[in-house]
């Protein structure tokens, strides 16, 4: 089996009716605003993951809110277990 990291500033909301290359499912844990970017903590049936977005990119987003995220499969990284 293979694991995966993203850098959390390659990642995107995905829209109802969008798509992206690698796609992932969850719930919003925890939304914070530290400085240039949106810091946005998912939960997903892999694990936590934590996605750094533009501020008009989170609009509709709230705690507890369902959200899918995305990014290209060139932006992933790969490892064995």
């Amino acid at each position: 089996m293979a694991a995966g990291m993203v850098r959390p500033e390659d990642m995107r909301v995905v829209k109802p009716g969008e798509a992206a290359e690698v796609m992932v499912q969850g719930t919003v844990t925890s939304i914070e605003f530290p400085g240039s970017a949106m810091r946005v903590a998912v939960q997903t049936h892999a694990g936590p993951v934590e996605a750094r977005l533009h501020r008009e990119d989170t609009e509709g987003l709230a705690e507890g809110a369902p959200v899918t995220l995305g990014w290209k499969a060139d932006d992933m990284v790969l490892f064995e277990e």
